[in-house]
């Protein structure tokens, strides 16, 4: 039976899915080492000061107060076995993934790792001259928290609650629709306010936001726009947020973060 039919009838009984598809599926499963995550270390820094005992701390921290995160390490032990041709065939798609961006879920976790995917060697067993089976550890270079699914919440003008869910603060993105005034603005329950103004006239069309620090832009109908010189991109916390919008109404979405 050639592995595309077989995959269709393995049961999904470990738990295991690399982005998003059960490794029953891939004809692969989970071995005796299972599944090890790392520890996600807090990066701190810290100096020495003359006249001081001690130290000063001068770690940078997020809007929970806690220090950010390096990234953790998880590592899987998968076993493949059956026919010849059945083994080959789950490696090359096993090594497809490799050096990619990949996810891993694992069990009842609530959400996702990713991360980096790489495979190591592989260990064949064999029986006389039969190859029966194959062992491989692969690992995940992985951010340090889990990625929830992504949450939309309507936003109308004035003050809106946004409930957050996870333990780490998370970037939302926002598509807003223009009411016709000069200038929109969002603002969170700290004073932090992002806003956009017209260069003439009002503002009209479509507002696309993202605050992410890797990718963090405003459109103003598909076009790169600058916010005002006072605006201040910011994260949602875990649990209740209110946030205040002026001139303008739409959503905002978030990945909710959770560390464990």
């Amino acid at each position: 039976m050639i592995l595309s039919q077989r995959r269709m009838t393995m049961p999904t009984v470990d738990g295991l899915a690399i982005n998003g598809m059960p490794v029953e599926k891939m004809m692969l499963a989970v071995d005796e080492t299972g599944v090890s995550v790392g520890e996600a270390t807090p990066a701190t820094s810290y100096q020495q000061m003359a006249g001081l005992s001690g130290m000063i701390d001068l770690t940078l921290e997020d809007d929970t107060g806690a220090a950010y995160l390096s990234n953790r390490e998880i590592t899987i032990g998968l076993y493949t076995l059956g026919d010849e041709d059945d083994i080959v065939a789950a490696k090359i798609r096993l090594a497809a993934l490799n050096g990619r961006r990949t996810t891993i879920t694992w069990r009842t976790l609530p959400g996702v790792y990713q991360g980096r995917f790489s495979v190591g060697a592989w260990q064949d067993i064999w029986a006389g001259r039969r190859l029966i089976a194959s062992k491989v550890t692969v690992k995940l270079d992985a951010d340090p928290c889990l990625y929830g699914p992504v949450r939309t919440v309507k936003l109308a003008k004035g003050v809106n609650n946004v409930y957050v869910k996870g333990n780490r603060p998370c970037w939302p993105t926002m598509s807003l629709t223009p009411d016709g005034s000069k200038t929109v603005s969002v603002k969170d329950a700290y004073g932090r306010e992002l806003s956009v103004t017209a260069i003439s006239g009002t503002l009209s069309g479509s507002i696309a936001i993202s605050s992410d620090p890797l990718d963090r832009w405003i459109r103003l109908n598909g076009q790169l726009r600058a916010p005002t010189l006072d605006s201040d991109y910011f994260p949602l916390r875990p649990g209740l947020n209110k946030i205040t919008v002026a001139g303008a109404s739409g959503t905002i979405s978030h990945t909710p973060l959770t560390l464990i």
